[in-house]
């Protein structure tokens, strides 16, 4: 498949271009990904509105991030493993931590339990098993987090597909957890 090309400034809304701003002042840089939703300021906004509304719900950031790991690693999307690998670090995960949750081995119990039912929901496209919705609820989550958690894996599983449709140049390495 070939690759989307970045688009140009001037194919871009001044909003789009607003929210590019505001991307590369808070992350450094505008990943690749970010500018190719750039061609639809509906889709650039939705996906950036959802993501950080539910950075303000009931997951941590370490949390939110072992889920976008899972997913990412359940729809084998490259580029979202990278990112995701990078921002993970950056909460105080560990390679050895990040590793066991691309190999759904997770040993805290929390985790664990937020990580098998974000896999169960990708893997069978909605319906996880109900034991382990069971496991979510027994892990100290209410009605909200299974709310935020589907939202969660909707908004990686669209930037997975995404990138599966696009496939852009991957501009940051993935980690080695070796």
């Amino acid at each position: 498949m070939k690759p989307f090309d970045l688009p140009l400034s001037y194919q871009l809304t001044p909003g789009v271009q607003r929210s590019f701003q505001n991307l590369k002042s808070s992350l450094g840089r505008l990943p690749a990904l970010y500018a190719v939703m750039g061609y639809s300021p509906a889709a650039l906004e939705g996906f950036m509105a959802l993501d950080e509304a539910l950075s303000r719900g009931v997951f941590t950031r370490k949390e939110r991030e072992a889920i976008a790991i899972i997913v990412s690693q359940v729809n084998d999307c490259q580029y979202c493993l990278a990112w995701h690998t990078a921002e993970a670090l950056k909460t105080g995960l560990t390679r050895d931590e990040i590793k066991a949750i691309r190999l759904d081995q997770v040993k805290d119990r929390k985790l664990n339990a937020i990580v098998k039912l974000a896999k169960s929901m990708v893997e069978s496209q909605g319906h996880p098993e109900e034991s382990l919705q069971l496991r979510f609820y027994m892990a100290g989550f209410q009605e909200s987090g299974a709310v935020e958690l589907a939202g969660l894996v909707s908004l990686w599983i669209f930037s997975n597909y995404l990138y599966a449709l696009t496939p852009v140049a991957i501009d940051f390495p993935l980690p080695d957890l070796d």
